[in-house]
């Protein structure tokens, strides 16, 4: 009786925190609480049972993604589906397994997520998951070449309602180009959004086609400047694309700083062409290539504008996009900056969801317009880091002025991000498929930490001494290049979090080895059993930021004089996200003897020579 009034109790304190916190500072808490803080705040709402039931899936599915258990993180989500005790925490787990299968966008992984949506329950389920199962589906039909099928799915869903999703869904289903055009339309106009057409020139891809009707300009165009940075490398062609759509904006006042990354084709030319009849554009080049945001803080010195905002170098924006946005910071005084919306497009205008479930349309993280002086003078630059710096750079912000301060607008996909095989975000090892992971889930909580620890977030550039140890892939001048081995005396691995009862006198073996001048690395190797989203100890990372030793990741190589295994039981599990090292000797700190499963695991990233 008493654990039943317990739940009930517990249940009232998560529905208070879900219907009377706003929005913005239940997001501000997911991403800007050390996940210790996090545990606190969930151990005062309690343990009632949708609490416990989400706390198993998103563990399920933290290890599932972010720690690449890809084996037994399916299986423990599978569990969650199979149980019979608590029918809810079955459709939930359901439709994760469905969504990870139509993320694989192979036939055979369309066909299980097709199974998984139709075994869930049809009745007493909201719009919005009627809509998101729809669009999944259709996707996996689509993939299966039943194109009328998917069709049919998605006209059902939009007897219940119209939206902006569902409308670019079935632009998908479309083979003539100007039928998708109409239904892109379609989500367009639900915002008030002029609509879109092809310019027909047939030597462009359709993308590089976009264009709308000529549009007037905004009148209230002398309230304010905006500066648009365009940080390029090896955008070809493509960059006419994202500086004709800027010059096109309805809000003229504006000045176009492009910032060259040192590219190695045409590229340089193509913006210099623009010079001398385009007054507005301005033209940079890095020293040396350094990635986007050394590009970006390079602009800044040069930046007059009231408002900055970046668009990315081979992206088409509507020509209203830098007008709603400004309209908006000029009527809210306190609110620092914003977002539009985007929508991710191949050339051939079909859209991709990257890991979203049933869903398009979300906020573009790069659109960010901010207010120039107030912002500089209290966070200083961008992370000088080549990837993965927007997120960062926002979090400071809010960190400084409030949750408040960055407003996601919803006003539609103002921006059409260009989708292609060569797109960083779409990079499996240092790419972004929708969760952090491998290098960027390192850099995330390493700048977490700093956040939470640091008394100043004022940033300089030149950065000639970083805030906080970023992951080597990420930085301007890295180690290695691309490819290349990373050498130490010594790599050690181990499950670096405070869970792991070895964790004091590892931290004294890693002390000790760096008085000894040793150049030591370290691989974290993840415990499956322990609660998945903690972070390492505060030791181990001061140790990282005191650069005595340095974190080597999944997608890199290293070659070690010796390697240390400290608890082999953490192979127990297969793990994705480990780098390759190559070692003379290797040591198990464990007198037991190893398994066959632990040994197999083992050597798929740990190779003796």
């Amino acid at each position: 009786m008493l654990k039943v009034i317990k739940n009930k109790l517990s249940d009232l304190g998560q529905i208070i925190y879900d219907r009377l916190v706003p929005k913005y500072v239940k997001k501000f808490l997911k991403n800007s609480l050390s996940d210790q803080m996090k545990d606190k705040l969930r151990k005062l709402l309690g343990a009632g049972q949708k609490q416990a039931r989400m706390r198993k899936v998103n563990h399920a599915k933290y290890r599932l993604k972010n720690l690449g258990f890809q084996k037994s993180g399916y299986q423990e989500m599978l569990n969650l589906f199979n149980q019979t005790e608590d029918p809810l925490l079955t459709e939930i787990a359901g439709f994760e397994l469905a969504i990870w299968h139509a993320d694989q966008y192979t036939v055979e992984d369309a066909k299980k997520s097709l199974t998984f949506l139709d075994q869930l329950r049809k009745e007493k389920i909201t719009e919005e998951q009627k809509r998101k199962r729809a669009i999944l589906a259709a996707e996996n039909l689509h993939l299966l070449g039943k194109i009328n099928q998917a069709k049919d799915v998605l006209k059902q869903a939009l007897k219940i309602g119209e939206h902006p999703d569902l409308y670019l869904a079935f632009a998908n289903t479309v083979e003539s180009v100007i039928e998708r055009i109409e239904w892109i339309n379609k989500a367009l106009k639900l915002y008030n959004i002029e609509p879109i057409h092809l310019n027909n020139d047939v030597d462009l891809s359709y993308y590089d086609q976009l264009e709308t009707n000529q549009l007037e300009n905004d009148q209230q165009s002398n309230q304010a400047k905006i500066t648009v940075i365009i940080p390029v490398y090896n955008a070809g062609d493509q960059v006419r694309t994202a500086i004709e759509s800027i010059l096109k904006q309805t809000w003229t006042n504006i000045e176009v700083i492009v910032v060259d990354d040192c590219s190695s084709d045409h590229t340089a030319s193509i913006v210099q062409s623009y010079l001398d009849s385009e007054p507005r554009v301005k033209f940079y080049q890095t020293p040396k290539n350094s990635g986007p945001y050394v590009a970006r803080n390079i602009a800044l010195q040069h930046a007059t504008g009231d408002f900055i905002t970046i668009n990315d170098a081979d992206d088409w924006s509507h020509p209203q996009k830098l007008a709603r946005q400004v309209r908006h910071l000029l009527k809210n005084k306190k609110v620092m900056g914003n977002t539009s919306e985007q929508a991710r497009a191949t050339e051939e205008l079909s859209f991709y969801r990257r890991g979203k479930p049933g869903q398009y349309i979300f906020s573009n993280m790069s659109s960010f317009m901010f207010r120039r002086k107030e912002v500089l003078d209290k966070l200083g630059h961008w992370d000088s880091v080549r990837f993965a710096a927007d997120s960062e750079f926002i979090m400071r912000i809010k960190h400084i002025f409030g949750p408040k301060a960055v407003v996601e607008l919803p006003i539609g996909p103002l921006s059409f991000q260009r989708q292609s095989a060569d797109s960083l975000t779409g990079n499996s090892v240092f790419g972004f498929p929708g969760y952090f992971m491998g290098v960027r889930k390192e850099y995330r909580d390493a700048q977490l930490d700093y956040h939470h620890t640091a008394s100043n977030l004022y940033y300089d550039y030149p950065q000639s001494n970083r805030p906080f140890k970023a992951p080597n892939p990420m930085l301007p001048e890295r180690e290695v290049s691309k490819g290349e081995f990373r050498t130490f005396n010594i790599i050690y691995s181990a499950d670096f979090r405070e869970a792991n009862q070895n964790i004091s006198d590892i931290i004294r073996k890693l002390t000790a080895l760096t008085n000894k001048k040793q150049k030591v690395g370290i691989v974290q190797v993840y415990q499956y059993d322990e609660t998945p989203d903690l972070p390492i100890s505060a030791e181990v990372r001061q140790l990282i930021n005191d650069r005595k030793i340095s974190v080597v990741c999944y997608g890199e190589k290293a070659r070690t004089e010796l390697l240390v295994v400290d608890t082999p039981d953490v192979f127990d599990h297969e793990q994705l996200y480990l780098p390759e090292i190559y070692t003379k000797k290797l040591n198990f700190e464990s007198s037991r003897d190893l398994t066959n499963r632990q040994q197999k695991n083992i050597e798929q990233f740990f190779i003796q020579e």
